[in-house]
């Protein structure tokens, strides 16, 4: 047996010389090099076109060129399947460049009627006609990218560059070969169809004609071997033992295009041409073949460059075979967004779907991102996606997730049914490999379709199983070769069967399988891997904070301003959402892409925030001028859910010293920030949620109470709360609690460390933070200490640091009547492989700390009892850390920062990195970012959640003085039900009321009831893509409504009565 398979192996090598047949080599080529994106065909007449001599090399890195040749399809091609071969030659370069960007061309053919075909690693033919005309001229254009390997000399040459035509049958023999020599590799030694396979290879070769190939003869014999083939084996089903169901592989073609990663936008946009046009060829050539592809991104990318392909993907999308799906505008990370720019992940994308393409898809398809928020479930089923699927969990270091299948259950219980890929990444691993890692870029090898299933963890429960097939990362999809494979591999005999389907067609496949009883997992599916991502590039981080937040405080002053009869800004606010989605993708606010790429992103991120300010600006000075006032003043704006209070600096009129006096009559004292400008503190409380409070300024009577006015010195700053000492250096070596009467940092230990430690990760640059990292590190210790601001609503010490090649300012604040201790800090970073922290070693005992995710909290151990305990080194968070035993904890608040960990009683915020791959030069230069210490009764639940969306929602004003008819205080909606958050108000997508969301945030059970500014006319609750669920309980001014532990519920509210000027 063994030679008779090594022997029908070298035939088949033998058959593969026959498939292309009568070679002429493509010459006298032209070219226009060194192009930027979107340089049109030049004419040709055009002098620019200059010859390429054969064998010259070409292209540079992250440019373009445009290629052309003639040629002509000879007479002796008449009737024949004609095709153009052409490779490049491999480039030097990282292992992930050689793989996810090389050379990529876009071929179109004039002379005969043909459409767009991709060149790239793995697709190398141009098929000009299955039946072709002889004699016929041809221009051949390559619309060429040079692909982004190697920073210097990146050059491309042609490896193969010919006319040829194909021989079909000789081809579709030479499959039927593979997959059945592949399939008899791929069984256990001992299974029996191996023999009976290779027994009717052997008979099926037998009928060939070697002595003349490829003459009439052989033809014969090929077309006699196809027979015998399809009739003992391909066409031959079996129908099996109905009691034990067979292994069904649901062959989903896929292209996984990173829309941002080596390469910059414009790249992605060639890359979702070329990857469409190829889906379309291969549905022309293999009836039964069909594509899925996630992201609404990069369909809009397609419709703007290439119309004329993306009406075709529309057709294909309507019979059903090219499968939208995803659910979400991007593949985005799921733990640095924020709640509200998750759910506007899916309404952007279920909208653009459902708008553009007719369909809802099912299936939220992440099969690369680095961990997955507890939230998830809850937003998607709110969304209407049922079904989850990913492969990257399989990456985990310490543990490997017990199920493949199973429901995966949020933090409020809501369910999704969750397949893992089970496609191994590597067949045949190295020693010390990790031998659990799946594939969203399988190949369709006989022997990936095997080991899919023998990794599968509950063969008890189910019999279907997805393998995501093609070329990947960087886009591509599957090649013909993969294709027909799966073809072949319908009903081999030892096999599992394979059928092409689509993502949401094997989802119901699977719901209707698997047995109630199924599996569940509770909480966050976190990755044991990639961690830095949760800190690299942290300026793209603050720039997707503080854009999140302007848009909610532009979306809300809109909505109202709405009301009072302003227009409401949609596109614009549309614009900038769409490039927080975008930047949202889990490689490049993750932080690992190149330079290049955050070039852009800073410059797109300004223009998203300019949009958000400029619609933000307008809609504060129009509801400004609404209000009511005698007076010439100021109101102070909250955008939040919740009546707050909050610094406000801002410039006073007149001379000499004034106060600032609210609408009750009441004092506020001011500080001076810079006198000589009137640039001025005040503290205003309780500004109303989703409101303001107006104010006016007068004389000072000395008489504005001051309760826990601050006190300073250059060793400590002191507000009758909260007491924070320093030693001459500036390092702060106590924290005391008056309410409380108890320290709060540990004994004999100092607060705010910062501490630089050696980061070089043995992997992954850019995403890693490894456990070891802080095995060696320096302390980074203050040079200098001092006072800036001595009260009395604010004193400010500033410290400054010096380490290595770097420099830190922070300026440390308490603000009168307050009990958080805030750290701005302003760092100018140039290290490379250093990662800056900061610690706080605390008087407080707990086995597991707090974090906020979105729209709710999870617990993570502080020990590190269990590998999957070790594994949580590093956590994500959004806005909020805490640590608290009964009765008392602190909480370390955070600007724009999302990397923390929890060891024993030390709390740990990462604050940069300086990874060198793939961007050598990230993190570095400057950077600002606050932090806050917050020391607090009973646990996170007394007031943690309310200051840290006053650290990242600033109060705002706006002067007032006009005749209109607001009052001088003045609060949209608010709600009293203690653990409720108000999260968003925006108008609705197609009609003028109002969206308010909520969600419930201590889990807890309560009964809201959101007391409008006008009566409600008409109110019903919604889903997340706005779409009415139901009838809601309603009287006069307020609604009413019950909510679950974390439950989020969104309302459609039209008001009546509100009227401004």
């Amino acid at each position: 047996m063994h030679l008779t398979f090594e022997k029908l192996t070298e035939l088949t090598k033998h058959l593969a010389g026959a498939i292309y047949r009568d070679a002429i080599p493509l010459t006298a080529w032209q070219i226009v090099d060194d192009l930027g994106y979107g340089v049109p065909l030049p004419p040709d007449d055009d002098p620019a076109w200059q010859p390429l001599p054969d064998g010259a090399a070409w292209g540079s890195r992250l440019r373009w060129a445009w290629l052309k040749t003639a040629a002509t399809i000879p007479a002796t091609f008449a009737g024949k399947t004609a095709a153009l071969r052409v490779q490049f030659e491999p480039l030097r370069g990282t292992p992930e460049t050689e793989i996810f960007s090389p050379p990529e061309a876009l071929v179109a053919v004039s002379g005969i009627e043909t459409p767009p075909q991709t060149l790239d690693m793995i697709h190398h033919e141009v098929v000009l006609a299955e039946s072709a005309p002889g004699d016929t001229p041809l221009e051949i254009v390559l619309d060429m990218f040079a692909g982004s390997s190697q920073v210097t000399g990146h050059r491309v040459r042609f490896r193969r560059a010919e006319l040829v035509w194909i021989d079909r049958e000789v081809e579709a023999l030479y499959w039927d070969a593979r997959v059945l020599l592949e399939t008899i590799a791929a069984l256990p030694e001992n299974a029996p169809e191996r023999g009976a396979l290779l027994r009717t290879l052997n008979e099926a070769f037998a009928a060939l004609d070697w002595r003349n190939p490829p003459d009439a003869a052989f033809s014969g014999g090929v077309r006699a071997a196809r027979e015998h083939l399809q009739s003992a084996v391909f066409a031959a089903h079996s129908e099996g033992d109905p009691r034990v169901p067979r292994p069904r592989i649901h062959a989903l073609g896929h292209a996984h295009i990173d829309v941002e990663w080596l390469w910059p936008l414009d790249v992605t946009r060639g890359k979702a041409q070329r990857t469409f046009a190829t889906a379309l060829l291969l549905m022309e050539r293999f009836p039964a073949y069909t594509f899925t592809q996630s992201q609404p991104q990069l369909y809009q990318l397609l419709a703007e460059t290439r119309p004329d392909i993306y009406e075709h993907v529309k057709a294909r999308v309507a019979e059903g075979r090219l499968n939208p799906t995803g659910a979400t505008w991007v593949e985005p990370d799921t733990n640095l967004p924020g709640g509200e720019a998750l759910v506007r992940q899916f309404l952007f994308g279920m909208r653009y779907f459902e708008r553009e393409l007719g369909v809802r898809p099912e299936v939220l398809w992440l099969p690369d991102v680095f961990g997955y928020s507890a939230a998830l479930p809850q937003i998607m089923r709110l969304a209407g996606v049922r079904y989850f699927y990913t492969s990257k969990l399989s990456w985990n270091q310490y543990t490997d997730y017990p199920y493949d299948t199973f429901w995966w259950e949020g933090l409020d219980g809501s369910r999704v049914l969750t397949q893992l890929a089970t496609t191994p990444e590597v067949l045949n691993p190295a020693p010390g490999q990790n031998t659990r890692m799946s594939t969203y870029n399988a190949r369709m090898q006989p022997l990936e379709i095997v080991r899919t299933w023998e990794r599968y963890k509950q063969k008890a429960y189910n019999h279907h199983l997805p393998i995501a097939y093609g070329l990947g990362d960087g886009g591509g999809g599957p090649s013909p070769e993969m294709v027909e494979r799966a073809a072949r591999m319908a009903d081999v005999p030892g096999l599992p069967q394979v059928q092409f389907s689509t993502a949401e067609d094997f989802f119901h496949a699977l719901e209707n399988t698997v047995p109630d009883d199924l599996p569940r997992w509770v909480g966050e599916l976190y990755f044991q891997l990639h961690r830095g991502t949760f800190t690299s590039q942290a300026r793209t981080k603050r720039y997707n904070r503080k854009t999140e937040a302007l848009l909610h405080s532009a979306e809300a002053v809109s909505a109202l301003a709405h009301l009072l009869g302003a227009g409401y800004p949609q596109d614009a606010l549309n614009a900038a959402w769409e490039i927080v989605l975008l930047h949202q993708f889990h490689d490049i606010l993750p932080g690992s892409s190149i330079r290049e790429v955050y070039e852009e992103v800073e410059a797109r991120y300004e223009h998203a925030q300019d949009l958000a300010d400029g619609a933000l600006d307008d809609a504060l000075a129009f509801v400004a001028a609404q209000i009511a006032s005698e007076t010439p003043g100021f109101a102070v704006f909250n955008t939040l859910g919740a009546a707050l209070g909050g610094p406000v600096e801002l410039e006073l009129p007149g001379e000499g010293a004034v106060d600032v006096v609210a609408p009750d009559g009441s004092r506020l004292p001011v500080q001076w920030v810079e006198e000589d400008a009137r640039h001025a503190l005040i503290l205003p409380e309780d500004v109303p949620a989703y409101g303001y409070r107006t104010f006016t300024v007068a004389p000072s009577k000395n008489t504005a109470p001051l309760p826990h006015a601050v006190q300073a010195a250059p060793d400590a700053l002191d507000n009758g709360l909260i007491r924070a000492e320093f030693d001459a250096q500036g390092r702060l070596v106590r924290v005391y609690d008056y309410e409380h009467d108890r320290d709060v940092l540990a004994e004999g230990q100092i607060g705010n460390q910062l501490w630089a430690y050696v980061d070089r990760p043995h992997h992954w640059d850019a995403w890693d933070i490894e456990a070891y990292v802080q095995d060696q590190g320096w302390p980074v210790e203050p040079s200098a200490a001092r006072l800036v601001e001595a009260g009395p609503l604010r004193a400010t010490l500033e410290v400054e640091y010096a380490f290595n090649q770097s420099h830190i300012t922070q300026r440390i604040s308490l603000l009168a009547g307050q009990r958080a201790l805030t750290f701005e800090t302003d760092v100018d970073w140039h290290e490379r492989h250093i990662l800056l922290r900061v610690h706080f070693p605390l008087a407080i005992r707990a086995t597991d700390a707090t974090y906020e995710i979105q729209f709710g909290t999870v617990q993570r151990p502080t020990h590190e009892n269990t590998p999957w305990d070790q594994a949580r080194h590093e956590v994500p968070a959004q806005q909020w850390a805490d640590l608290s035993e009964a009765g008392y904890g602190v909480a370390l608040l955070n600007d724009c920062k999302y990397g923390y960990s929890a060891r024993d009683n030390v709390l740990t915020m990462s604050l940069l990195r300086a990874p060198m791959h793939p961007d050598p030069e990230a993190d570095q230069g400057a950077h600002t970012f606050t932090y806050a210490l917050l020391p607090h009764a009973g646990d996170w639940r007394n007031g943690v959640i309310e200051q840290a969306r006053r650290l990242n929602h600033p109060l705002r004003v706006r002067p007032v003085g006009g005749g209109g008819a607001l009052p001088a205080t003045f609060a949209l909606v608010t709600c009293d039900a203690p653990g409720v958050q108000i999260d968003t108000i925006k108008r609705a997508e197609d009609s003028g009321a109002l969206i308010v969301r909520v969600h419930e945030a201590h889990g807890g059970r309560t009964r809201a009831a959101l007391r409008f500014a006008s009566p409600i006319t008409h109110a019903e609750e919604v889903n997340l893509l706005e779409e009415p669920l139901g009838a809601v309980e309603v009287a006069g001014d307020t609604l009413s409504c019950a909510l679950a532990p974390y439950q989020i519920r969104s309302f459609h509210v039209a008001l009546g009565g509100l009227t401004g000027g």
